[in-house]
Parts: C-alpha cells; structure tokens; sequence
C-alpha cells in the first residue's frame, strides 16, 4: 500500500460524521485508514490540514461519535 493522490481528510471526516449522526445506534465508531497526511491542493497542506483534520475529529466525538485512525506509514517515527 502507498499514498496516492491527495486527501482533505477534515472534509471526508465530517461528511461521514454526519451521515453517522443521523444514526440511531448506542455506538458510533469512525475508523480511518491514512497514511496521515492530510494534504491537498490550494493550501491545504502541512499545518493548515493537520489542523482541520484535528478539528473535524473534535466535532465528531462532540456529536458521541468514536473516531479511530489506522496510520499506515513505514517512515513513520511513532
């Protein structure tokens, strides 16, 4: 497996937020594959998209849904 393409990941997190939200379930559980680099075009990259990604998963546990990610990267340092 390796990165392809480009990924606002805030964007996605929330949309499948949403989509949970309207859920009637005890348990909502987000898992998230990546290779953790929320970048993209036209400035969403580095801080800017870490940022948002943080952020989206904020509003996600704020709306009793459990995000998880899986961060798949072999240059990883933790």
């Amino acid at each position: 497996m390796r990165p392809q393409d480009y990924t606002r990941m805030g964007v996605i997190i929330r949309h499948l937020s949403a989509l949970l939200h309207a859920v009637e379930a005890r348990t909502k559980v987000l898992i998230t594959l990546s290779d953790g680099k929320p970048d993209d075009y036209n400035g969403y990259r580095g801080e800017y998209g870490i940022e948002d990604t943080r952020q989206a998963l904020i509003e996600a546990k704020q709306n009793g849904i459990h995000p998880f990610c899986i961060t798949i990267d072999t240059e990883a340092r933790d």
